[in-house]
Parts: structure tokens; sequence; C-alpha cells
């Protein structure tokens, strides 16, 4: 067994995500990494509860993570659940169905136990603790900063699934420009009740709606991480983005590149709320990382001890 290497599974409201690194002298080093779309925010808005289809798209996803896990020689593990499994009345019932399927534990993390794991992850090789990290994920949007020592951290319900199924009437359709302004309006109305405008701070953005902004904004064919690691997305070049993607349906979204096939149908909603928040804060831009959450989770196994071992 190698005694540096474990895996991260972070159970997300779009998707399941698992990462496979070695952690030496302090260094990340990621030795696989993949991402599966199981939507297990889908209709959470709605009835609170995760539906079959979520759940079974879950469980194979993590079975096919199993898969990975054991051809790298993986003993030691960490999960996170968020948005969607906090919200769901049926959550308890998910992760005893969960550990029967695939013998993986899940833990569900509060908002602030996620604030502290994506903040740890974001910026663990920068001396810079001024930064702002902003995740935009399918239920939720953080927002986390290092203030006086400690993290402090806001967590708002607006992400690019939850907000899909409440604004968009036709998501597989062109958008029309009502949809987006109802969008844009109610993330303005969220921000204004937690901040104040002009925050002069610079912003690092995580999460599957801002590294696929990226990802388009570069036309990459294949998501390669170290492609948009640190990368600077300009707001004009947001607003060019959803104008175009706006006036495509579904099928022609699919086709765009560095958009993940899966991701078409919501990834208007998700930069919509990236729009209000720039413009909110009167951002220019915001930089790019992938490193998040499943870097926390990394870090913590290594530096706190704290892991599930796998069979």
């Amino acid at each position: 067994m190698n005694q540096n290497r474990a895996a991260a599974i972070d159970f997300g409201s779009n998707s399941s995500r698992l990462l496979i690194a070695e952690y030496d002298n302090k260094e990340i080093n990621v030795i696989y990494q993949d991402l599966i779309i199981t939507r297990l925010a889908k209709s959470i808005d709605e009835n609170k509860a995760l539906d079959l289809d979520s759940i079974n798209k879950t469980i194979q996803a993590v079975k096919d993570f199993n898969v990975k896990m054991k051809a790298f020689n993986v003993k030691r593990y960490k999960t996170a659940g968020t948005s969607a499994l906090r919200d769901a009345n049926n959550s308890d019932e998910f992760i005893k169905l969960l550990k029967e399927e695939t013998g993986i534990n899940l833990d569900i993390i509060s908002g602030n136990k996620e604030a502290q794991l994506t903040y740890s992850g974001a910026t663990f090789d920068t001396d810079n603790n001024d930064s702002v990290i902003i995740d935009i994920g399918g239920g939720s949007t953080e927002f986390i900063e290092r203030e006086k020592g400690t993290h402090k951290e806001v967590s708002l319900d607006m992400g690019a699934v939850r907000f899909t199924e409440r604004f968009i009437d036709e998501p597989n359709s062109k958008i029309s420009k009502t949809n987006q302004a109802k969008i844009i309006s109610e993330a303005t109305k969220y921000l204004q009740k937690y901040f104040k405008a002009n925050r002069k701070k610079e912003f690092i953005g995580v999460g599957g709606t801002i590294t696929t902004l990226a990802a388009i904004d570069k036309e990459l064919v294949s998501f390669k991480p170290e492609e948009i690691e640190g990368y600077i997305l300009e707001s004009a070049n947001v607003r060019n983005i959803i104008k175009n993607l706006s006036n495509m349906v579904i099928d022609e979204r699919e086709k765009v590149k560095g958009l993940q096939k899966e991701r078409a149908d919501i990834i208007i909603a998700g930069s919509l709320i990236l729009e209000a928040i720039l413009e909110f804060f009167s951002a220019g831009h915001i930089k790019v990382s992938n490193k998040d959450l499943l870097y926390g989770l990394i870090i913590e196994i290594f530096e706190d001890d704290l892991y599930n071992l796998f069979d």
C-alpha cells in the first residue's frame, strides 16, 4: 500500500467526483480524477427528496469509483455530501443503501465544514489569504474568506440545477431574456441580503460552472485541469458566452467546445449566477481554480489523520 496515497469523493448536487492523489511534503500530486453527472439536486427544490434515478446514478458512479480505487491500490478515503444531501429528507435512507451497495461510508457535511474544506483546498499552495472563494454548485453557492484567523462562510440557496428548475421553462430550448432576467434578479436579491457591493477583493472561482466557463472561453476540445488552473475569466467574456449559449437549443449547446454534454441544460443558469455576482461586486474578472473541496479532503486525511478504510 502506498502510505501517501488516498482518495476523496464529493457527492455534489450536480455531479459525483473522485480524486485520487498522493500527499508528499505538503504537495498534492494528482494520480487520477473523474466526474460523473448524477444530478442529486434534481427536484430537491420542489420535493425535498432525492429521486430514484439520481440515487441509482450515484450508486453506479461510486461502483465505478471503487474499481479505480482498487486499481490504484487506495486504502484510505474521505467523502463529503453537500447541499442536495443536506436538503433532502431521505438522505439517511440513501446513505444506508450506498453502504450496502458499495461499501462506501458517506458523511454529510455542514455548510460551514464545506466552506472550510473548499477554502483549504483552494489556497493550500498559495500565500494569498485575502481572496474570496466562490463556489457555484448545483444547489447552492458558497462564498468563503478568511477573516482574523477564522473562516467566514456564506451559503446561498442559488445553484445551477436549483435555478434551472425554478426559473427556466424549457432548458432544452433557447433561453428567453425574461427567464435570464429572473435569474439575475433573484441572485442579486440574495447577494443584497448578505453583502455590500463593490468589495475590493480578489475572487477565486471553483466548481463545475466556473471551470466549465473557462473551458468554453478557451475552446478546449477535452477538459484538462492544468489548462484552466489560474485562468483569468473576464466578466465581459462571461456575458458573451451567456448570449451565445442562450440563443442555442440543447443539441447545439452540446457541441460547444469546452462544455460537457451533461451540463448543457444547466450551464446558462449557473453562468447567470456568476454574471450577477461579478456585476454586484463590480468585478471585472475572476481567477479560476480546480482546487476545491476534494483537495481539502485529501489534506484532512493526511494532516488530521481522519479517514475511512477501503476494503
